[in-house]
């Protein structure tokens, strides 16, 4: 199994500074990610630190493709991240042959009665070129609730 690994975030905070309403805000995109040796198959560790508070709209990972151009989705999180006691680590896997149907619900990681992560897995093939997108859904915006920060470490791996 030949793989590359890369990261892309090493504790980086994110804050609220750029959502000005409720509704859907990126916090940050990649740089365009080369996969010239063409690897199908990728997985990619999010691990969400000091999310707070913990009843936002959550906050959403997306990995994206290039095609002619033009960007779109290749694999997601199925259900947006909302604190860490819903489990620190979101793992995406993106793997052309998956041997049972994916209804898009997230399997969960236990420690005893922790929740330690929770894993996407997705059928589909990675890009030549790849991006991640991170965005949070604000619920709350104007009270004590809203959305103020998020220190966010992405890691991976491409694969056959």
């Amino acid at each position: 199994m030949a793989q590359s690994q890369f990261t892309l975030l090493n504790n980086q905070t994110f804050t609220n500074q750029n959502i000005i309403s409720n509704g859907v805000f990126d916090l940050w995109t990649s740089t365009v990610q080369n996969n010239s040796n063409g690897l199908p198959a990728m997985r990619l560790v999010v691990d969400y630190n000091n999310v707070n508070p913990t009843d936002i709209g959550g906050i959403n990972v997306v990995v994206e493709a290039q095609n002619n151009g033009l960007w779109f989705p290749i694999a997601y999180q199925f259900e947006p991240y909302r604190n860490s006691e819903n489990g620190s680590k979101r793992i995406i896997i993106l793997q052309q042959d998956m041997n049972t149907y994916d209804d898009g619900i997230d399997s969960i990681v236990y420690v005893g009665n922790a929740t330690v992560a929770r894993i996407s897995r997705q059928q589909g093939r990675a890009g030549s070129s790849f991006r991640v997108r991170i965005s949070v859904a604000e619920t709350n915006y104007g009270t004590m609730n809203a959305f103020q920060s998020a220190t966010i470490s992405m890691y991976g791996e491409l694969y056959d």
